[in-house]
């Protein structure tokens, strides 16, 4: 496997965390280059950062492994072109480019395109006619976290709500989707309870359809 970074180490998103259990899988070498790592010595890191640029190290004093898996890590590599079979269906590879504008073939059988994230808010309704809660001024991005402006908790209006990237950018690591949603469940449950205090537990069930006509669409619409 190999990971194509457009930047260098410094700007990566990666964990340490992330780093240490790619070295840990059994059966598989991690990898980096050392000439993708010059400069250094300018590169303004925090102590976190640091202790990352030592695994990056660590993985670049290793040797290509005769045998068995490896998963390579690639700095400054711009993806230029996606490189196929003369009748374009099979795919070969891809193109990169490099900061002294070298170019390197870097060959592949499965590419998976991982840049860019972007959330947009949902139009208001797509059926014609039909109202919808989900008022597109209510969901404005943040421009600091690449998310949706939220009150801390995920809550955008009672009744509204945001979780993982949509809530705090594309940050984190699978795990952190847990506390995430569950400050954004608490503050469901809160905003529940309030409407309880103001409004009761009410004595009848509705248990005709009529209730979805309204409801429903614009519950589909504020998916993200």
């Amino acid at each position: 496997v190999t990971v194509v970074g457009r930047r260098g180490f410094p700007e990566a998103k990666f964990t340490n965390k992330e780093l240490r259990e790619i070295t840990r899988i059994d059966g598989v070498t991690a990898r980096a280059f050392k000439s993708e790592l010059i400069g250094k010595e300018d590169w303004h890191l925090d102590r976190a950062k640091k202790r990352g640029l030592h695994l990056v190290e660590e993985m670049a004093a290793h040797g290509s492994p005769p045998t068995g898996r490896q998963i390579l890590l690639r700095f400054h590599s711009v993806p230029r072109r996606v490189l196929t079979s003369a009748d374009g269906r099979t795919l070969k590879g891809i193109l990169v480019e490099h900061p002294d504008g070298t170019t390197e073939a870097i060959p592949c059988s499965l590419l998976v395109e991982a840049v860019r994230f972007k959330v947009v808010p949902p139009a208001v309704t797509s059926q014609p006619g039909v109202a919808s809660d989900c008022v597109t001024d209510d969901l404005q991005v943040d421009s600091r976290t690449g998310g949706m402006a939220h009150d801390g908790t995920g809550r955008v209006r009672p009744g509204l709500y945001l979780a993982g990237w949509a809530k705090r950018g594309p940050t984190g690591i699978i795990a952190a989707n847990i506390p995430c949603s569950q400050a954004t469940a608490n503050a469901v449950v809160e905003d529940i309870s309030k409407w309880r205090m103001l409004h009761g537990e009410g004595e009848e069930v509705d248990e005709s359809d009529a209730w979805m006509v309204h409801d429903i669409p614009s519950a589909r619409e504020c998916r993200f």
